[in-house]
């Protein structure tokens, strides 16, 4: 539902690495980097302390995760040959 690999690129364009986000956030750095790797899903409190880290609040984060998120294809019409 949601794709938080987009913390890897605010980390990056903010020219930091994964212990500087965990200093700033107080978030542990296991977490955001399986948070990166979408292994993890974010609770409100994480959200929260992240959005600290690169100035942002959490909904602004939800965006950002959700509109990443892959959207659904309508499906179409296959010939099965008599199947």
């Amino acid at each position: 539902m949601y794709d938080f690999s987009i913390l890897r690129d605010l980390r990056k364009r903010s020219g930091l690495n994964i212990a500087d986000v965990s200093a700033r956030s107080g978030v542990s750095a296991a977490v955001i980097s399986k948070l990166e790797r979408n292994q993890n899903i974010a609770n409100l409190e994480t959200l929260y302390k992240l959005g600290r880290a690169f100035d942002m609040n959490p909904s602004d984060l939800m965006r950002l995760a959700e509109s990443r998120s892959p959207h659904r294809k309508r499906a179409t019409r296959h010939a099965s040959d008599g199947f």
